[in-house]
């Protein structure tokens, strides 16, 4: 609550920023494909497990602690789930298909890359919830959309910059000259560093929902 300023009332504190504690991994039945990096799962790399004729669309790959030196590239309709932002998963992801969800990651951008987490194409109804989006020092950043997004929500999320001209962008019509949609900013953190004239957040999105980070 805010404090009482001496006229008698208080009011409700709006609560802004992640919640990691509210994350909680699927198990069991909930898993269609597991992935280890230690062994005693279906896969031990997330792109071998993504990459195999059985996984299919509306499947959730639930990947184990670890840490996982790939890069990733999302071709599915499908929920990618980490153990926790906290965990240690890495590996700079692309999402290039519609419906998909990719939550309890720790991403770190590769050296050389553009983006920890990007969205490749005009890609729609995204869930992009609970990670830890970490750009490289070097102009990259923590998150990345092409244009021709729709029905994006990035939500409960630390995105961390380092030294980049901005942490987070969406490209839509002023920049690439294809319109993005309705893609929201929710209960995020943003933090780390940006350069000098730089931005945290940047969205060329119509309808975008901006609130509480």
């Amino acid at each position: 609550y805010v404090p009482d300023w001496g006229n008698g009332t208080s009011t409700a504190r709006v609560e802004v920023g992640s919640d990691f504690t509210a994350y909680v991994a699927p198990t069991g039945g909930a898993c269609n494909v597991t992935v280890d990096d230690s062994g005693g799962a279906d896969f031990t790399t997330i792109q071998g497990a993504l990459n195999d004729a059985g996984t299919v669309n509306g499947e959730t790959i639930c990947v184990a602690a670890g840490t996982y030196g790939e890069d990733v590239t999302i071709s599915k309709e499908v929920t990618l789930a980490g153990a926790g932002a906290t965990s240690g998963e890495a590996g700079a992801m692309v999402i290039a298909a519609n419906n998909v969800t990719v939550t309890g990651f720790d991403i770190v951008d590769a050296t050389g890359g553009i983006a920890a987490l990007r969205v490749s194409g005009a890609r729609s109804t995204i869930l992009v919830n609970s990670n830890r989006l970490s750009s490289v020092t070097g102009g990259s950043n923590a998150f990345l959309t092409d244009g021709g997004q729709s029905n994006v929500m990035v939500s409960n999320n630390v995105l961390n910059g380092a030294g980049a001209g901005q942490i987070a962008y969406v490209n839509g019509t002023a920049s690439v000259a294809i319109a993005s949609s309705n893609v929201d900013f929710v209960g995020n953190d943003f933090t780390g560093t940006i350069v000098a004239g730089g931005i945290a957040l940047g969205n060329e999105s119509t309808g975008a929902d901006m609130t509480k980070n």
